[in-house]
């Protein structure tokens, strides 16, 4: 997931779930760009049914590997 973008994760086209924010080395990014790239220790916020955050867990900790 690291180094990898929103749009290349295509994270709501895959599980239907919405990165609303991110939390980076203390600062928050409210609604962030598509082309945002992940860095280490980032935190995400994200929204929708109770499936698809759980289908976008899955897909985070499988782009971890």
């Amino acid at each position: 997931m690291v180094g990898k973008s929103i749009s290349e994760l295509a994270i709501r086209k895959r599980t239907g779930a919405t990165i609303i924010a991110l939390s980076r080395k203390g600062e928050s990014i409210i609604s962030p760009p598509p082309e945002t790239v992940f860095e280490e220790r980032d935190l995400i916020v994200v929204i929708g049914e109770r499936e698809q955050i759980k289908a976008c867990e899955q897909v985070i900790h499988s782009e971890r590997v």
